[in-house]
């Protein structure tokens, strides 16, 4: 397995803990569909199961920094709450965790949300790794915001 890029890191320096959400974001991938970043829920129960299966942690989607400008990267609360694997067990035991506040909005225009064309990241990385995009046509792409 090869490591994270820096730019992946939840690791705060300022406290010497890791980054853990306060609370699931918007679009957790963990939410119901139709709440969620567009992924089926067997792509979703692939992600989860090897992420458990490693003994790792999901880094939550919108904390990527290609996806929230001057955001931090931080673990994704929806799945440390569900999933207790050995990477969480040793952070908690050697370091713990400070909890930062889930960005309030992925979507670059809150008021106006839009379907986004396939020049944007997300999409890009979707297609890139061969995930259909099953976001409904009522709900922004981006943050997952009633259209």
């Amino acid at each position: 397995m090869q490591p994270m890029p820096d730019r992946f890191s939840v690791a705060d320096m300022a406290t010497m803990k890791t980054r853990i959400l306060s609370r699931q974001c918007s679009t957790c991938i963990l939410r119901p569909v139709g709440e969620r970043i567009g992924l089926s829920n067997e792509r979703v129960g692939e992600f989860i199961r090897s992420t458990v299966e490693r003994g790792s942690y999901v880094v939550c989607h919108a904390t990527f920094p290609s996806v929230v400008a001057d955001v931090d990267p931080a673990v994704c609360r929806g799945f440390a709450d569900r999933f207790d694997t050995e990477s969480l067990r040793l952070i908690r035991a050697l370091w713990g965790f400070v909890e930062v506040e889930p960005p309030d909005r992925m979507c670059p225009d809150p008021a106006g949300h839009a379907a986004l064309d396939s020049s944007h990241e997300v999409t890009r990385l979707r297609q890139a790794a061969g995930i259909p995009d099953t976001t409904p046509a009522d709900r922004c792409r981006y943050c997952g915001g009633a259209l």
